[in-house]
């Protein structure tokens, strides 16, 4: 397969170090969880599956609320299920956040792998959140196993 340095501008848009290459037919992009109407203290999971093998690069999470949320990350790749982080991390630290998200090891994705995103609620206001989890990356539409 050849492969190609991403070029500047969309290496400076998903703030990615130098060293980090992608094959030439990649897309980047990212996948969005969303979680609305988040109460106090509550833990709510969302999964969703890759239509395309899917090259994940970073991680960022945000949230309405000051006292932000834990979240954790779990993989399925033909029903083997690894943890993208070990445990619930506080989302500052996990995350990162849009500006400066966390640049993980590349991880691939294969087509029909899932993700599932788990988050914990921080806050004790009584107001409701909204949260969000995205995972940045380059999908691979012609990428072989």
């Amino acid at each position: 397969m050849r492969r190609h340095i991403i070029p500047w501008p969309v290496r400076r848009q998903l703030a990615l170090p130098r060293d980090v290459d992608v094959p030439r037919d990649g897309d980047p992009g990212v996948v969005t969880f969303v979680f609305n109407g988040v109460t106090d203290f509550q833990a709510l999971s969302l999964g969703k599956a890759f239509p395309q093998a899917f090259l994940l690069l970073a991680l960022t999470g945000a949230s309405s609320q000051a006292a932000g949320f834990l979240a954790q990350l779990t993989h399925t790749h033909r029903e083997q299920q690894r943890l993208i982080a070990n445990r619930h991390g506080q989302a500052s630290l996990l995350l990162g956040s849009a500006g400066n998200p966390t640049r993980i090891d590349p991880l691939l994705f294969m087509s029909g792998d899932s993700v599932s995103v788990e988050i914990k609620s921080l806050t004790s206001t009584g107001l409701t959140a909204r949260i969000e989890v995205t995972l940045i990356g380059v999908a691979l539409p012609n990428f072989q196993e």
